[in-house]
């Protein structure tokens, strides 16, 4: 059993521990915005000599996105038990339904956006374990399974530790209305004694700062509170406490909820990255390694552009060829003159742009390309190499990577969605409606509604998995096939379920 006392003392050093990974992520999605994206105390100091030209960091995220996670994932369910086969085709539907009821694409989304950066965090929640006002993005409805990302800045977790299973806790931070936590029944305690409004103070590294300013105003539509998630494995439970300061997360004492966790054992936490560091919990940063390079090139680029715009022809002439100069300066396009001396006038050129520089900084874009996994071939944009042969290569090499990128993305989805899966099993009231009809055969139609009544077996008997090409960028033609198919085989396992 952990002291409280000292669990609060904890997550305070733990929180000041990760403030330097909480601030190299600000800079590094500040690059990625670009000096145009925010407000005028953010921007101004990137204008001028520090214009970005290339935005390459924004390309190599779009490559990632559009490789992991353009699309929804589609579910499919299997079991070793034959009669329970026909319902493992109904909860596919429903566990389909649900992910696009509580749009998972957009979650998933991010998640692979932030694990670019430095890590991804999507927390697993019921909606009605309180109103939770999701950062940027829809309130949570009640009684839902619900996936929610989760930013480093409002993440802390037991960093004592070497690896996630040896964390003794881990906790997010969300805003929520005062209102609601006084009033809707779900929490009590001393603490909630004389509480006040918080004001939204901004600490510096949080990234809401790229758009919002820097300024500590409070500026919310009704009075707001920070609460604070803390997961216990040790003792099976989630507590929540206020949140007295958040700029060293300072929790106050006595917590004022607490829930039993019955999902896995790892907690309601999913991290997502893609190079881990032994004996530590958090990865590498792709977005990291990759920012020197960026910044260089466009340091190059830059430099090239002030000699491109220093660039000038100025024309002379000898003392005996001033009639010649006069007759050239006074001559149209494509006219014919006539000079004693052609050597008697002439231009000298002064500035341009480096023919070295310049292929320099050709040779660090290459750099580049290949160090964030060649993104020309991720995103199509043509041959990377003059040759079939040496493309085949670099193919075959860019699938090895982008099949190791696959693979850790669906691992990780399969262990969210097997999440969203269990509470939505044990769920005793969420009923989610659903009919489905062929596209060739627009008249048949069967209902796929989930109900709690409709269980069977034990969710144990079931295994969890996604169609990894269904997350990838897919062409709406080719999408409306696979549905199609899809729906067709559903309907032809679940007929004698359904009739």
């Amino acid at each position: 059993m952990i002291e409280e006392k000292r669990l609060i003392e904890s997550v305070e050093v733990s929180y000041r521990k990760l403030r330097p990974y909480r601030e190299a992520v600000f800079r590094l999605v500040e690059e990625y915005a670009g000096p145009m994206y925010g407000t005028e105390s953010n921007s101004n100091k990137t204008f001028g000599s520090q214009e970005k030209y290339l935005n390459l960091s924004k390309q190599a995220v779009s490559a990632y996105m559009t490789l992991l996670a353009s699309n929804r994932p589609r579910v499919l369910l299997t079991t070793t038990n034959p009669d329970l086969k026909p319902f493992a085709k109904h909860y596919q539907v429903a566990m389909n339904n649900l992910l696009e009821k509580i749009q998972i694409e957009k979650t998933l989304s991010q998640w692979v956006r932030d694990a670019f950066f430095w890590i991804g965090i999507v927390k697993v929640h019921m909606g009605d374990s309180g109103e939770i006002i999701e950062e940027g993005d829809v309130t949570a409805d009640a009684g839902m399974p619900f996936a929610s990302n989760v930013s480093l800045d409002d993440f802390f977790f037991d960093t004592s530790a070497k690896k996630w299973s040896e964390c003794k806790y881990a906790g997010d931070i969300y805003r929520m209305p005062l209102d609601t936590l006084l009033h809707s029944g779900v929490y009590s305690g001393e603490a909630l004694d004389d509480l006040q409004a918080a004001t939204e103070f901004h600490t510096g590294e949080r990234l809401r700062e790229l758009s919002m300013g820097v300024e500590a105003v409070q500026n919310d539509v009704e009075d707001m509170v920070d609460v604070a998630d803390v997961w216990l494995p040790r003792e099976g439970v989630i507590r929540t406490y206020i949140v007295q300061s958040r700029q060293n997360l300072k929790l106050k004492e006595g917590h004022i909820a607490e829930m039993e966790w019955d999902g896995k054992e790892l907690g309601p936490y999913h991290l997502l990255h893609f190079d881990e560091v032994s004996e530590n919990i958090l990865p590498c940063s792709t977005a990291a390694d990759l920012h020197p390079l960026d910044r260089l090139i466009n340091n190059l680029y830059r430099k090239n552009a002030r000699k491109a715009s220093r660039q000038k022809d100025t024309p002379i002439y000898s003392p005996s060829g001033e009639q010649a100069a006069r007759k050239l300066r006074n001559a149209s396009d494509g006219e014919w003159i006539s000079v004693t001396d052609p050597k008697e006038v002439n231009v000298i050129k002064h500035g341009g742009i480096d023919g070295n520089l310049h292929g320099f900084m050709l040779n660090s874009m290459e750099l580049f390309d290949r160090m964030a996994g060649n993104l020309q071939a991720m995103l199509g944009l043509g041959p990377s190499s003059d040759t079939v042969g040496q493309e085949r290569l670099i193919q075959q090499a860019g699938s090895r990577r982008e099949g190791q990128l696959q693979t850790a993305v669906a691992a990780a989805t399969v262990k969210l969605v097997k999440d969203l899966g269990l509470l939505l099993w044990e769920d005793e009231f969420t009923e989610l409606a659903a009919i489905d009809r062929l596209e060739s055969m627009p008249d048949i139609e069967f209902d796929s509604s989930w109900s709690p009544s409709d269980r069977e077996g034990l969710f144990s008997d079931y295994s969890f998995d996604i169609d990894v090409y269904s997350m990838q960028f897919s062409s709406s033609e080719s999408c409306v096939i696979s549905e199609e198919k899809e729906t067709f085989k559903l309907f032809s396992l679940q007929k004698s379920f359904i009739f």
